[in-house]
């Protein structure tokens, strides 16, 4: 009997400690783990930030875009022009000519993404000029911007979601002739919630009380002429 009474204090003693351990490890794990996201999902809501910028140089500084397949479209089908001089511009006995030349948008993103290290630079450099390599390297790129990090949930079966993108314009402020002079405006934005869907609130926000899940995370505004994130 003694040993049963020895054996059973024992296995209370393991699970006691067990217990005792999760409940550090759970408010840590927490933490760490918001932490490392929210720094992941910013970093991509800034990438989107650029890629808006590009996006409305194309278009003559008129508009964002307002859906990622409208932007994956233009980057592989529009162009922009440069001015470039033909000649010696420090040749004073010949005249420089300067002439506009056309760039293909993906050739122009697809540099960016080896500068922002999506890229290998030795995969830049080696595929420049393949245009299918840099069709499906696009293609890849605005696919994986177009997604919320960690939104995917494997234990409910949930895909991952999007990020929410709007376009629109405002009337510039300050001006007497305000309703003709407008700016483009896009927002792009997701939840707390939405990179973070394997933590229900109910257990989690004992441990931070700033913890909503439904708080909103965005670049832009739709009602001002902004590209800043609200964090």
């Amino acid at each position: 009997m003694k040993y049963v009474f020895v054996a059973i204090f024992a296995i209370a003693v393991v699970v006691l400690s067990y217990f005792i351990y999760d409940s550090i490890r759970r408010p840590v794990n927490f933490k760490s783990t918001w932490d490392s996201r929210k720094v992941i999902v910013h970093k991509q809501l800034e990438d989107i930030v650029e890629l808006q910028k590009m996006y409305k140089s194309l278009h003559g500084d008129s508009a964002y875009a307002g859906s990622f397949d409208d932007m994956l479209s233009t980057f592989l089908k529009d162009s922009f022009s440069i001015l470039k001089i033909e000649g010696d511009p420090y040749d004073t006995l010949k005249k420089a000519d300067t002439v506009s030349v056309l760039l293909a948008a993906k050739d122009s993103l697809f540099g960016h993404m080896a500068k922002v290290g999506y890229l290998k630079m030795e995969d830049f450099t080696k595929n420049k000029s393949d245009n299918a390599y840099i069709e499906n390297k696009v293609k890849e790129y605005i696919t994986k911007m177009r997604f919320v990090p960690f939104s995917e949930d494997k234990s409910k079966k949930t895909p991952a979601k999007e990020f929410e993108i709007k376009s629109g314009t405002i009337a510039l402020e300050g001006s007497r002739l305000a309703s003709n002079f407008a700016t483009p405006t896009f927002e792009v934005a997701t939840t707390v919630g939405t990179y973070m869907p394997e933590f229900d609130p109910k257990e989690y926000s004992m441990y931070n009380s700033e913890f909503d899940p439904k708080k909103v995370i965005k670049v832009g505004d739709l009602y001002k002429a902004i590209t800043s994130g609200n964090w």
